[in-house]
């Protein structure tokens, strides 16, 4: 839909209409397609968007998880183009929340993915962002790694949108050191951005503390992956001029020790 901007609305209208069927009467041959086709419209608008979104959020139940995942992600593409009116945002947002506790894990991950595009869009309001860090926060906890991946790449997502209060961006620093002791070296690694992220777009000075002290700790990790990403997060973090002095410090320390490290 997006590519043919020619069309005329009544002809885009019908073409919606047939795609929300294809949804509904879902065949999985190409399962991406039908979903990810309406979410990357941009042509669409007023009574058209509605009935996206509504076949879009109805999708999210069907039998076939591959459906369910091209409809979250269809939904997701929707919700950062903006042209979602924010009343409709709280219904999203429930619905993807239901999703997150799906029993398949791409379903879950898709859902922690989008919700985080979502927890980044101010107009989504305190509540909804309150209760978007919290889910989020328990998912990194869940059984599935990439579950837990994408939901620290959410997290850090919301921190680096910088839309939300500084209190649910402490909180966010809180969840994701308590998760880093994490056994799946991809999911440390998002966890890790996603602390970096946070202290670099408005955290608190004894929030961002907390973090360059325990980026400072990673420099003596076994893998010289977690090594490096620390010394960059240090960098990002140093680069934030209203970090503080003693923040300062604690940066051109750790850094100084990483150049005598074995891995160049």
């Amino acid at each position: 839909i997006g590519s043919v901007r020619s069309v005329d609305s009544t002809l885009r209208s019908l073409i919606v209409e047939r795609l929300l069927q294809v949804i509904a009467g879902y065949h999985p041959t190409n399962p991406d397609v039908p979903a990810g086709a309406i979410g990357a419209s941009g042509v669409v608008n007023g009574s058209v968007l509605e009935n996206v979104i509504d076949g879009l959020v109805r999708a999210v139940d069907n039998c076939d998880p591959d459906v369910r995942v091209g409809s979250i992600r269809a939904l997701e593409n929707a919700v950062a183009s903006k042209a979602i009116e924010s009343g409709r945002l709280d219904v999203i947002v429930e619905r993807l929340a239901q999703a997150l506790a799906d029993h398949d894990p791409g379903v879950r991950a898709s859902s922690a993915r989008a919700l985080g595009t979502l927890g980044g869009i101010e107009a989504v309001g305190s509540r909804a962002h309150k209760d978007i860090v919290e889910m989020l926060a328990r998912s990194l906890g869940d059984d599935s790694a990439a579950v837990r991946q994408r939901s620290a790449e959410a997290l850090g997502t919301i921190c680096s949108a910088g839309g939300i209060p500084g209190i649910l961006r402490e909180a966010i620093v809180i969840e994701t050191m308590k998760a880093l002791g994490d056994g799946d070296h991809h999911v440390r690694g998002s966890l890790l951005d996603a602390l970096v992220a946070a202290g670099s777009s408005g955290a608190s000075a004894p929030a961002i503390q907390i973090i360059v002290k325990r980026l400072t700790q990673e420099l003596d990790d076994r893998s010289s992956t977690f090594r490096a990403a620390a010394s960059r997060g240090l960098g990002v973090i140093g680069s934030v001029r209203t970090i503080g002095h003693a923040c300062c410090e604690l940066i051109v320390e750790g850094l100084r020790q990483a150049f005598h490290d074995d891995d160049r």
